[in-house]
């Protein structure tokens, strides 16, 4: 069997199926959620001892009653077209995943 040349700055993975979709809000399949973890950043991620570290949000704090979380968001995210990653767009994400349409 040959080995198939790998290029630098890819990621290759073997699935047996599709995924349902990529599309972080409508994500349902376990495939599907795993490749779209590797593709999309949250606000916090799990390391590799699996304790809640940063991710887009650089420091976070909890309210006394713990109902209201507050993200300082870092400062060099961007997306893949160079737009700063700003509050607004985090706010937008959470709306998109919880409505109901």
């Amino acid at each position: 069997m040959s080995r198939v040349e790998r290029l630098d700055g890819y990621l290759y993975c073997r699935i047996g199926a599709n995924p349902t979709t990529l599309d972080p809000a409508y994500v349902v399949d376990v495939l599907g959620g795993v490749i779209a973890a590797k593709l999309y950043n949250g606000l916090v991620r799990l390391d590799d001892d699996l304790q809640v570290v940063p991710d887009i949000a650089r420091q976070w704090s909890v309210s006394d009653d713990g109902l209201t979380y507050t993200f300082v968001l870092r400062e060099d995210v961007v997306f893949h077209n160079g737009q700063r990653l700003t509050a607004e767009d985090v706010v937008y994400s959470f709306r998109r995943i919880m409505s109901p349409q």
